[in-house]
């Protein structure tokens, strides 16, 4: 496998380098953006020019390069794969009560008795990134490989789109299936984050809405734990997820953080399920502890991965919390996961508000955030 990577922040600079990238001829391109390259560039351009091309991507709060962390840009990672067996398929809908659905007509395109790995971005908003995992699994299996991710928007949470083959979606999720072992994927994912005050019980939830805490408007209960940074919601909420609890009060390594707010219900959207009757406590946490979840997830793909830059390259996608807590120190949880991958320059991936990936315990896929995670990809031998 070969690789050719580009990173442009201007329009202009993209038209120059197309010509490169059509002469490299890959067959497998996966884009991360801002979202003004969706909104005001012509992507279409480049599936056009490059026709035989698998081109998957998604807008994001932040990308990923070799180079490190960028705001607005576009990064490109290209690859020619020797002999690529994939599929691809799209799902278009409104509603966050459609989610379970959608991922079961996500996996319905794919021939999943030889299906080996699925590699999933969905749209960041209006999402219950729960249940579209399940409706994958529902016809797909339990320990089917899914990794991926749900589209970003920086921390405006306003409008986020995915990319496939030339068309823009902003209600959709899209998919890479990979078939009968023709290039491997390897996954990893932790968060790094540790728990402060007591711990509370959900006593309303329905699927990932939260409704009450303790008997009280959840929105009211988690604005009393932010203090004056309650006035930042639903941004700050990002710095302070939730974590769900076993019923022994033990962690169960599911992290949940905001996507919405409902002021006049009280309620709280989350980006994944919140389970009624769960116990339940606020998360923070210090740079360190984010680098050193970053260096645990490599840590974890590298059990299973093929390491070096010759035929292999990386996708990050770490929470958009990590990157509001760790500002500019950003950089230092992609060069952790260079180091232990022994990665130079074919690592590219965005921040996130929702990562997919087979879970650190029971190795089933599910849908994590606050986490760094990530999907290794590399020939099968």
């Amino acid at each position: 496998m070969k690789m050719k990577q580009m990173h442009c922040s201007q329009f202009n600079e993209l038209d120059q380098q197309l010509p490169s990238l059509v002469e490299f001829n890959p067959n497998i391109v996966i884009i991360h953006a801002g979202r003004k390259w969706f909104e005001q560039y012509d992507l279409k351009k480049i599936s056009a020019q490059l026709p035989k091309a698998t081109v998957i991507g998604c807008s994001t709060a932040g990308e990923i390069s070799h180079t490190g962390v960028h705001d607005n840009t576009i990064v490109i990672m290209a690859a020619q794969f020797k002999n690529p067996l994939t599929a691809t398929s799209v799902v278009e809908f409104e509603n966050m009560g459609d989610s379970f659905s959608a991922g079961k007509s996500l996996a319905e395109k794919f021939d999943l008795k030889r299906l080996t790995s699925m590699f999933v971005l969905g749209k960041g908003l209006n999402i219950n990134g729960s249940k579209l995992i399940e409706g994958i699994q529902s016809l797909s299996g339990p320990k089917a490989q899914i990794a991926g991710g749900l589209a970003g928007d920086g921390a405006d949470f306003k409008n986020t789109f995915v990319l496939l083959n030339g068309k823009v979606y902003n209600n959709a999720v899209v998919a890479l299936g990979v078939y009968d072992n023709s290039f491997s994927i390897s996954t990893g994912s932790q968060g790094g984050w540790k728990p402060f005050g007591p711990i509370r019980k959900v006593t309303k939830a329905k699927e990932n809405v939260l409704y009450e805490i303790d008997g009280k408007p959840a929105l009211e209960k988690y604005k009393e734990y932010l203090g004056e940074n309650a006035a930042k919601l639903p941004a700050a909420g990002l710095l302070f997820p939730l974590e769900i609890l076993d019923n022994e009060n033990q962690a169960t390594g599911t992290i949940r953080t905001i996507l919405a707010m409902d002021d006049k219900a009280g309620t709280i959207t989350f980006a994944g399920e919140i389970g009624e009757g769960k116990l339940c406590r606020l998360m923070h946490t210090k740079n360190e502890g984010l680098i050193a979840g970053a260096e645990g997830a490599a840590n974890m793909c590298k059990e299973t991965a093929r390491l070096g830059d010759d035929g292999s390259f990386a996708v990050l996608v770490s929470c958009v919390g990590r990157k509001l807590v760790m500002a500019d120190e950003i950089d230092d949880e992609v060069d952790a996961v260079k180091e232990v991958l022994s990665l130079n320059k074919n690592v590219i991936g965005f921040y996130s508000y929702g990562e997919i990936s087979p879970h650190p315990l029971n190795k089933v896929s599910a849908l994590h955030n606050q986490t760094m995670t990530i999907t290794y990809f590399y020939e099968g031998a």
